[in-house]
């Protein structure tokens, strides 16, 4: 018998639009037979994510300089890239506002890296919202991304989903 994946998306937010993201890549995992978490980052340990298999950050973005993580999100940064998560598939989602700020969604991109850092399976770029899902092309982003980590899961464990 199979067992089902287990996903768990830890979200960073100040106006509830990156959790609503976070709630979104839930959805359309749970619609690929995956049983999602969604979790506040303040509240999540980086150390959940060895008890998952698929793993993924959803974040917003509000700097224009290197310092682009959240400071809510700091401890949870430095943990992740003190973990291995060899073996793990991961995901990373950004809200920002493209238009004002010099890094879109830098805040994505640096947990983008320490993900690397943890060993864990990348399987697409970082997706990345201007400011909230608010377009067909948003929702297809986050759909394309669901994709991408239950296929990277059913390869990576050869489990047809």
């Amino acid at each position: 018998m199979e067992t089902q994946p287990k996903a768990l998306i830890a979200f960073c937010t100040l106006t509830g639009n990156t959790e609503e993201i976070a709630t979104r890549l839930s959805e359309e995992l749970e619609k690929c037979n995956v049983e999602a978490k969604v979790e506040d980052i303040m509240v999540a340990s980086a150390k959940d994510f060895l008890k998952y298999d698929i793993c993924a950050v959803a974040t917003y973005s509000f700097d224009t300089g290197d310092d682009t993580v959240p400071q809510e999100a700091m401890d949870f940064f430095e943990d992740l890239g003190k973990l291995d998560l060899t073996g793990k598939i991961y995901g990373v989602l950004g809200s920002g506002q493209e238009d004002i700020y010099e890094h879109f969604c830098g805040a994505a991109d640096r947990f983008e890296e320490q993900f690397k850092i943890s060993k864990a399976t990348r399987v697409s770029d970082p997706v990345k919202i201007d400011f909230n899902i608010s377009s067909e092309e948003d929702e297809q982003k986050i759909r394309n991304l669901a994709g991408s980590l239950v296929n990277g899961y059913s390869t990576a464990s050869m489990v047809k989903l």
